[in-house]
């Protein structure tokens, strides 16, 4: 096993401090505004009410699939309304990512 010398863990903390001086502009202030931005409640509700729209979607994805496979629904009206669901899926997915990356 490698040892690593106290004086030089030391050096490295103060040379990481003196670039973090430095460069806080960059690097410190957006990290600040970043984790501000997480405690948001309502980009939170928001991202919860889009978690639940999907998992319903899927849920409906499911019993459409097996109405199909149990010969309830023709396989015209399936496919309508699974496209229809891939669709909104899709959707809805691009409105979640789209706003967990824009807050």
């Amino acid at each position: 096993m490698i040892y690593i010398r106290d004086e030089d863990i030391k050096t490295a903390f103060l040379r990481m401090i003196r670039k973090l001086q430095t460069a806080h502009d960059q690097v410190l202030k957006p990290f600040v505004m970043g984790l501000k931005g997480t405690n948001n409640k309502q980009r939170l509700k928001q991202v919860l009410t889009l978690e639940e729209q999907i998992e319903k979607n899927a849920e409906q994805a499911t019993v459409l699939t097996s109405l199909m496979s149990s010969g309830y629904i023709e396989p015209e009206v399936f496919h309508a309304e699974n496209n229809r669901l891939t669709l909104e899926a899709d959707s809805l997915a691009r409105n979640k990512t789209a706003y967990c990356k824009k807050h």
